[in-house]
């Protein structure tokens, strides 16, 4: 789980968010210990046979089959990508911190659909202002990948479930809750391992990278 949009809502939510079950690769047996020798009739010892290890399937960086699955990003991941949205505030002349919490899980099929899930608390701070918001629920929606990209098409079935204080004071969410709490898609270029997910997005010349796991 960066938009334009997510910078204008304070950037105070675009999680972006694995485990792919069609992505990992087998872990190879470990044929690197000596072979077991037994004596024979004659003398000469006998090295027992080595079992065949089975060839493994490694995807590209860039197929758009190693995003099926689940992929998570956690606590390390929300903090490396606000840490980044700071920056990205400073240059553009706007002080702030912003503090997450929590985690979020993306689930992408091979039918075009994806599933996200976030579960986090962002605390903003600027100008002498507290905002605190919490994001949670689900949102289904549709997406299309080509090699080394992918971008959200539909949002389906919206159930998350956005609440917000500012200086403690309840507010309506409703006017930014997509911008926190939206399509963790969006448009990103990708890059896939069995483990690890890079999506990247470029707001204001520059470059926004999130990263996931599973």
């Amino acid at each position: 789980m960066i938009r334009q949009r997510t910078l204008m809502a304070a950037s105070v939510l675009a999680l972006m968010v694995a485990s792919a079950t069609g992505c990992s690769a087998a872990d190879a047996p470990d044929d690197s210990a000596a072979p077991s020798a037994n004596s024979s009739e004659s003398g000469e010892p006998q090295v027992s046979a080595t079992p065949a290890v089975e060839p493994t399937t490694a995807f590209a960086g860039d197929d758009p089959a190693c995003l099926y699955g689940t992929w998570t990003i956690d606590q390390a991941g929300l903090d490396a990508f606000y840490d980044q949205i700071e920056q990205l505030m400073s240059s553009q002349g706007v002080s702030a911190t912003i503090t997450p919490v929590g985690s979020a899980t993306l689930e992408i099929d091979d039918a075009g659909s994806y599933t996200w899930s976030p579960t986090a608390t962002i605390a903003f701070a600027m100008a002498e202002i507290q905002m605190d918001v919490i994001v949670g629920g689900t949102l289904n929606g549709t997406y299309t990948a080509t090699p080394g990209t992918i971008r959200t098409e539909a949002e389906v079935d919206d159930r998350l479930e956005v609440t917000a204080t500012v200086g403690g004071q309840a507010v309506d969410p409703t006017l930014f809750a997509d911008q926190i709490g939206g399509s963790p898609i969006s448009d990103s270029t990708f890059v896939c391992t069995d483990h690890t997910l890079e999506l990247s997005s470029t707001v204001a010349a520059t470059t926004i990278n999130t990263s996931l796991y599973r």
